[in-house]
């Protein structure tokens, strides 16, 4: 398990911007080409930018401001439910001329991050509260418990003594190429678990008992949040859907349950190795060493 995180910070959306103020500035006749060019903030250039149909960010990196426009946007960009002008860069080109120290530059609609669904193969992390975490692991399968209520299912060595169990942001989980992961939302907490014997009892490799067979590595994630929704698939963790850290957007649909068998075609995920994909060679017991060996 790893044990790097943090608290994945909250970016709100882009709020109503200030209106324009006028201004009643006077100052004696110059040339033409003389005339101060006016400056404006980016706070008081998006409602503009924003009228212009593909146009779909203003930002700014301290010095300039640059207006974002996606020449292949379908009308979405912009404030206005109307399609996408066919000159938007040339409307845009007008506003920036405009003012001094703004600039046309491309730019994509960037997807919501998908917060409240939850896939096989997404990162969770566990720790002692819904604020923290001290490890990392995977979602293996989402279920619901005997009673109807919905589950998650989970290895047993994930669990340790920890108690509570938070999702991840997937950019920044191991697969999606993120060097620490962030904690997202509250997940459940773990309910019944087993890695090695009934009771977590280990296995003496040397003098392993009888009915070592009924030995397993499950764990039960229990009391899930009522905000999130569990879905019946897997990630690919595909590189568009990480980034967007919306894994239910690309994913291989669970439809049954069965015991795999020589041959079978056998699809695997989570958030340190990705998705990979085989076939079931073998079959049986195998002995899993926990972090002491």
């Amino acid at each position: 398990m790893h044990n790097s995180y943090k608290r994945a910070a909250r970016l709100s959306a882009f709020g109503a911007a200030a209106a324009l103020a006028a201004s009643g500035l006077m100052v004696a006749p110059a040339a033409a080409d003389d005339a101060p060019v006016p400056t404006i903030t980016v706070e008081e250039l998006a409602p503009q930018a924003f009228a212009i149909p593909g146009v779909v960010g203003v930002t700014t990196n301290g010095t300039d401001i640059f207006i974002k426009v996606d020449d292949s946007a379908d009308g979405s960009g912009g404030m206005q439910a109307n399609s996408k002008s066919a000159d938007v860069t040339s409307q845009a080109n007008a506003l920036a001329a405009q003012f001094a120290g703004v600039q046309v530059v491309e730019g994509t609609i960037m997807k919501a991050t998908s917060t409240d669904e939850v896939v096989g193969g997404a990162g969770i992390a566990m720790g002692y509260d819904e604020n923290s975490a001290q490890g990392v692991c995977s979602v293996g399968f989402n279920a619901w418990s005997p009673e109807g209520e919905p589950a998650v299912l989970t290895a047993g060595h994930c669990v340790g003594d920890f108690t509570n169990v938070l999702t991840t942001v997937p950019s920044g989980d191991d697969a999606a190429g993120g060097e620490q992961a962030s904690l997202l939302a509250s997940l459940g907490t773990f309910g019944f678990s087993q890695f090695g014997m009934p009771g977590t009892q280990p296995i003496d490799p040397a003098n392993p008992p009888a009915n070592v067979d009924i030995a397993t590595d499950i764990a039960v994630i229990d009391n899930i949040n009522p905000d999130l929704t569990l879905l019946p698939a897997v990630t690919n963790w595909g590189a568009e859907a990480a980034a967007n850290d919306d894994l239910a957007a690309d994913t291989v649909p669970v439809t049954s349950v069965a015991e795999a068998q020589i041959g079978d075609h056998l699809f695997r995920s989570g958030r340190t190795s990705g998705a990979y994909s085989g076939t079931v060679t073998e079959r049986g017991v195998q002995l899993i060493g926990d972090d002491e060996g």
